[in-house]
């Protein structure tokens, strides 16, 4: 609730303002006054005055152990026309200025402005937090450009784990072959214990995640399935038990999928075998 004091300034602002000119902005001796000003808006929810001085160039004068405190008030608001005021100044901005996405709606804000932006987020400092952001937000496009440019393999097992599916296929930017075998091994885990684990290995194998390093060697994920499954723990109650049932159905369908997939590698050989004691 605004005091009398606080409408007050308000209102004289509201006169002041429009009639600015972006000269007086830039007078010596006026930078810290202008700094506050704008602090003062942002913080009492004014943003069409907030506005016409990010408009007038007010982040010109700025100094720069104040920027990140203000780029996220600024922020808050989830208005993109307010980020450009950001990007036009700064060029390219780092992670720093974004916040932790709790609610919807911070989410989705999140989520158009580093899909959309990506090219212009710093991605030298700070990464494992932008990637932190980027899960919880759920940027795909982000992740995609990220991986691109920087090879943060060790996220793919988490990626492949996610629940989203949107976010599942940002694997889809990254060859198989690019990938150690270790890591590999990780996303098809993680994507096989996922709810729709049998979808996603199966589309996975089509994309040659499962190949080993060998020619025609495959992959095989059920110790790590096995140990991962392990670990987990169910609720004493029927929902438990029926998730207890459903991993181990699905550990059994994954171990009679590997034994089948090695008996068809083998039979090639056998045939080979049978034909040459023929001929003997």
């Amino acid at each position: 609730m605004q005091t009398k004091e606080n409408q007050v300034h308000i209102n004289l602002l509201t006169k002041q303002i429009p009639l600015l000119k972006k000269r007086e902005l830039k007078q010596e001796g006026k930078e810290e006054e202008w700094t506050k000003i704008l602090e003062y808006l942002l913080d009492h929810q004014q943003k069409t005055l907030a506005c016409e001085l990010l408009e007038k160039g007010v982040l010109n004068i700025l100094k720069e152990e104040r920027r990140s405190g203000i780029y996220r008030k600024i922020l808050r608001y989830k208005d993109e026309r307010m980020f450009r005021y950001i990007l036009k100044y700064e060029g390219e901005v780092s992670e720093r200025i974004f916040f932790s996405p709790e609610s919807n709606m911070e989410k989705l804000f999140l989520k158009v402005i580093l899909n959309k932006y990506r090219k212009s987020v710093e991605l030298e400092e700070g990464r494992n937090r932008l990637w932190e952001i980027c899960f919880a937000c759920g940027a795909d496009q982000m992740m995609r450009w990220i991986l691109k440019k920087k090879k943060d393999y060790q996220y793919l097992g988490r990626i492949a784990g996610n629940g989203s599916d949107e976010i599942f296929h940002v694997l889809d930017s990254t060859p198989a072959r690019s990938v150690l075998l270790d890591v590999r091994k990780e996303v098809l885990t993680e994507a096989f214990l996922t709810k729709s684990g049998k979808e996603r290995l199966d589309y996975l194998e089509k994309r040659g995640w499962a190949k080993g390093d060998h020619r025609k060697e495959k992959i095989s994920i059920s110790k790590e399935a096995r140990g991962k499954l392990g670990q987990r723990t169910y609720k004493k109650s029927k929902r438990g038990h029926q998730e207890k049932a459903m991993d181990e159905k699905k550990l059994k369908y994954l171990l009679r999928c590997e034994a089948e997939k090695a008996k068809n590698l083998e039979e090639p050989k056998s045939r080979r075998y049978k034909r040459k004691a023929a001929c003997i």
